[in-house]
Order: structure tokens, then sequence, then C-alpha cells
């Protein structure tokens, strides 16, 4: 399986884990928000928030393009601005981190 389409497969994964979880936005960002040039928007929006409206739209242009994100940690930003409820959500993160870094999310290894 190519990694573009684990990366895929996982980017499907954490949209159900957010909207499983009950924490997917019902109110889009507005555009000065979405222009946030912090790092995971925290200027501008919550994290889930930033999941939502930039990370995987970013993610999913990529992936149409056939392309990864660069090597990337947002697992460790999930772990602090996320409750345990939303573990799900970090697992999956991690996962797609590590398939940036080349690494099998399963293994850790290349």
């Amino acid at each position: 399986m190519s990694s573009v389409y684990e990366f895929e497969l996982q980017l499907d994964a954490l949209e159900h884990a957010i909207k499983q979880c009950g924490v997917w936005p019902t109110v889009k960002p507005s555009q000065l928000a979405l222009a946030s040039q912090q790092p995971f928007a925290v200027d501008t929006m919550d994290f889930v928030s930033w999941l939502v409206f930039i990370f995987l739209k970013k993610c999913r242009a990529l992936v149409a393009q056939k392309q990864l994100p660069p090597p990337m940690e947002v697992a460790p930003a999930a772990q602090v601005a996320l409750s345990s409820c939303e573990k799900a959500i970090i697992e999956i993160l991690i996962s797609l981190d590590a398939l940036t870094h080349g690494l099998s999310p399963t293994t850790g290894k290349e």
C-alpha cells in the first residue's frame, strides 16, 4: 500500500474520530481566523477547528496531488489540547506524523 494512500485512509479515520467524539465544529471560522500565521492557529481558533478547517483541508489537497506533507509533529500538540475522551484522535495523529517521517504507523520503522 502506498504511503499516500495510507495517509489518506488515516485522514478519513481522523475525520470519523472527530465526528464520533462529538467535537466536529458546527461553525466555520472567519477568513481572518483561517489566515492565522501562528502554529495550529492558536490565536484564532481551538485545536479541533484547526484540524478540521486547516489541517484536513491542506492534507487532502496534498493527497490529491499524490504527495505527503513534509515531516510534522501534530500529535504532541493534540496531547496538550485534547481531553482523554479524544484519545482516538491523538492516536490517528501519531500515525499521520509517522507517515510523514517515512515510518510505518504501526511499527514506527521505515
